[in-house]
């Protein structure tokens, strides 16, 4: 008997260490496997996330060139940088205008840069094939091909259709990588489950040895116990790392799933607002904040062109940042990033609003925009708690504020543009062609809005008589002296513009006959109280001007039509001698006269 007990209790402690044995090793297996899958997804996130570096400049460089560029008509440009943009995230770009004739230069500086981070990536891309774990990298192989292919033939033409190419095939690697880390995940996703099953097995095979070896045999049950615990515990260990592994790639791949968000977006429109709604948003999300907020460089000031809280709502009358001054000021100045790990609240000053929870911050991330070398902004995060943004969060938030820098930009240059073609150039007040637009737009709703209104036009007199005695360039100065004099006199509810010659239209804005005769009566006597001289400071003037005034609704709801009308009032006020004001009337048989 004691032979047998030996023997079952032998037979019974190999098969339960080989049991453990067994499925230990089956876990730490497949936990290599698991870790070699995630150094694989953590590389080719590196990978994509150094795509951006040659793709921001390359953008850079073809906003560059449309911008500096005149070689090009208009419609060329645009058709050029749609035909860059159009294949941004198709993996096989498809190129079908040609731009002989057009070159698209880059500083030698920028590349260098270009070819050294496509060299970088090329060697890492290598890495990477070589430790494939199954996931199929044709693809990103192929296109990074195709990128340094296309990189040769623009070091050789410096042509628009190489410059293109290579603007293309690099967004399409980026796309192939991220297909391939999309890969990874899955592949780690498998792994992890397949680890999960192995430990299982593992903790029923420990039950069970414990129970056989607890009746048999004391001793050996303590010593297979402790082995298949420590087996136990570093399979948990393992699993513990790939979840933290798993989770921390899951975030990295939503931050540059967002990069490529805000780049699609931003780079689809030249509307400033939607850039700037568009960025806030995706930052928000990406950065987990509690605030995020845009500045923009005007003047000497970082004025507030957005901020967005978590709850979605925006905090109003944020004031200006002076240059310099201040964590923000400090960044805009300096053009260097700034992490603050805690108190940032004291650094910043008193909240805008203490009983808004969103207005405690105690840590942030403050990146400058930076377009070439000009700052055009700082983009930052804010978070209530403390040590809330890490390193890498720093390195994506100043991979997005790349991008949104050359959109803010070109969407600056845009809308100034647009503003100059409704200003006039000479007195800075809006044009006829402003007047007209508002008209049709702002104004068309006040007759529904039962609104009164009173149209002015105003005529500078004897004005011809001043170009010929003291010259165009004395007449020039004399309109923009006018003009700024009569811009100065007016409410801030009323509108003026500049008609064309010396004439103006004024609206006064809710008011009647007789306010209004008041309101146009002080612009008379301050244009006639304003000194005036010529070129050698000899006297010009007294210079003075007519008004005629059309009433609304009294004498219509159309304001063409009232301004016809206020035309001919003005006019009959200068046959009845200048430097007078008249209101229309159908028979002006008593009109109102100020002298």
């Amino acid at each position: 008997m004691l032979r047998i007990y030996l023997c079952v209790v032998v037979v019974t402690a190999l098969v339960a260490i080989c049991s453990v044995l067994y499925t230990s090793s089956e876990v730490d297996k497949r936990s290599q496997i698991a870790t070699e899958q995630a150094d694989s997804a953590v590389l080719a996130a590196e990978i994509q996330s150094d795509v951006r570096a040659p793709l921001a400049l390359l953008f850079a460089s073809a906003y560059a060139f449309m911008s500096t560029d005149t070689s090009l008509p208009p419609q060329a440009r645009q058709a050029l940088l749609a035909e860059i943009m159009a294949n941004l995230n198709t993996p096989n770009p498809v190129i079908n205008v040609k731009f002989p004739g057009v070159i698209i230069p880059m500083s030698e500086k920028d590349t260098f840069t270009l070819q050294r981070d496509m060299d970088m990536i090329s060697q890492k891309v290598d890495a990477l094939y070589g430790r494939s774990d199954g996931v199929d990298l044709s693809g990103v192989t192929l296109e990074l091909a195709r990128a340094e292919t296309a990189m040769d033939g623009y070091v050789e033409t410096k042509s628009a259709d190489s410059f293109r190419q290579m603007f293309a095939s690099t967004v399409a690697l980026g796309a192939r990588l991220g297909d391939a880390g999309d890969g990874y995940a899955y592949g780690l996703r498998l792994t992890e489950a397949s680890l999960g099953e192995a430990t299982a097995v593992a903790r029923i095979t420990m039950v069970g040895a414990l129970m056989a070896l607890t009746v048999t045999m004391g001793v050996a049950t303590l010593y297979v116990s402790r082995i298949i615990q420590n087996a136990f515990a570093s399979g948990e260990a393992e699993r513990a790392e790939l979840r933290a592994t798993s989770s921390s790639l899951k975030y990295r791949n939503d931050q540059l799933n967002a990069l490529y968000n805000v780049f699609a977006e931003i780079t689809d429109t030249l509307s400033m607002r939607y850039v700037i709604n568009a960025t806030l948003r995706e930052t928000l999300r990406v950065m987990n904040a509690r605030m995020v907020t845009l500045r923009l460089v005007r003047g000497s000031q970082l004025v507030m062109a957005g901020n967005l809280t978590s709850d979605g709502r925006e905090i109003v009358d944020m004031p200006p940042v002076p240059l310099g001054e201040g964590p923000t000021g400090r960044v805009a100045r300096r053009g260097r990033s700034m992490r603050i790990t805690n108190n940032a609240q004291s650094l910043l000053g008193p909240s805008i609003e203490p009983d808004d929870p969103n207005s405690g911050v105690n840590s942030g991330i403050i990146v400058p925009l930076i377009v070439g070398a000009r700052i055009v902004g700082t983009l930052a995060c804010w978070s209530d708690k403390d040590n809330a943004f890490a390193e890498e969060d720093e390195r994506v938030l100043e991979m997005m504020a790349s991008q949104v820098a050359t959109a803010v930009l070109a969407a600056d240059t845009t809308e100034t543009s647009e503003r100059r073609a409704l200003q006039d150039p000479l007195t800075g007040l809006p044009n006829r062609r402003q007047l007209n637009e508002d008209i049709a737009g702002q104004l068309a709703g006040w007759p529904e809005n039962g609104r009164r209104a009173v149209v002015a036009m105003v005529d500078i007199d004897h004005f011809k008589r001043l170009n010929d005695d003291f010259g165009h360039r004395v007449g020039d100065v004399t309109l923009q002296k006018v003009a700024s004099v009569m811009r100065l006199s007016i409410r801030d509810a009323d509108r003026i513009y500049r008609y064309g010659g010396e004439e103006f239209v004024v609206i006064f804005a809710d008011v009647g006959r007789s306010e209004a005769t008041v309101l146009a009566d002080r612009l008379l006597k301050a244009v006639a109280e304003t000194p005036l001289s010529g070129d050698q400071l000899e006297p010009v003037g007294p210079v003075t001007i007519t008004a005629g005034l059309s009433l609304m609704p009294e004498h219509g709801v159309d304001f063409a039509e009232l301004i016809e009308l206020a035309d001919r009032a003005m006019y009959r006020a200068k046959e009845a001698g200048r430097n007078r004001i008249m209101v229309w009337d159908e028979s002006l048989v008593a009109p109102q006269v100020a002298a």
